[in-house]
């Protein structure tokens, strides 16, 4: 098994271990849930959050980019979206909420790697399906649709399965 997160379409990926996909994961959405305005930037890190592998399983994190909740009308705003949350994991932000300084050395080639794909996507290789399926399957309570609640401890954005930094502290 391997964590990986890809733009299949330009043969890129982002292979990461265990320990570096989770670290990843939570400080993407420490980042993304300070920088989210809109629905469409909040339905980007709900959606990332959602590859939580302290839930879904260590080492079964993979994903495409191309998957993503895109909205075509707003695919350009979301792509500077996704970059801009790349660069401020760079710089730390939210990190104090943890309960632990994550190793930025761990995380940097991931971060890198990813940015260098958001830079290069293309909105003709969006899977437009796959984001509108996934729209689709939130169930009433669902936080896409009661208002993106965030955890009161670390500020993220919760996914169905609550917070990404709550469950790596009871993994860990």
């Amino acid at each position: 098994m391997g964590n990986c997160i890809t733009y299949d379409k330009k043969s890129m990926d982002c292979y990461c271990s265990n320990g570096c996909m989770s670290v990843l994961m939570t400080v993407i959405g420490l980042s993304g849930s300070k920088l989210a305005q809109t629905d469409f930037e909040k339905n980007l890190i709900v959606w990332l959050m959602e590859k939580d592998q302290s839930v879904v399983g260590i080492g079964t994190v993979c994903c495409d980019i191309t998957e993503m909740p895109w909205k075509k009308e707003y695919f350009q705003k979301q792509k500077e979206f996704m970059i801009q949350v790349l660069e401020n994991v760079m710089n730390k932000i939210g990190w104090h909420t943890l309960n632990y300084e994550p190793n930025i050395e761990i995380i940097e080639d991931g971060v890198k790697e990813l940015k260098r794909m958001f830079l290069q996507l293309q909105l003709d290789d969006i899977d437009s399906i796959a984001g509108m399926e996934w729209l689709n399957a939130a169930t009433d309570s669902d936080p896409i649709k009661t208002g993106y609640p965030k955890c009161r401890k670390h500020d993220i954005y919760l996914s169905v399965f609550g917070c990404i930094a709550c469950n790596d502290i009871i993994y860990s």
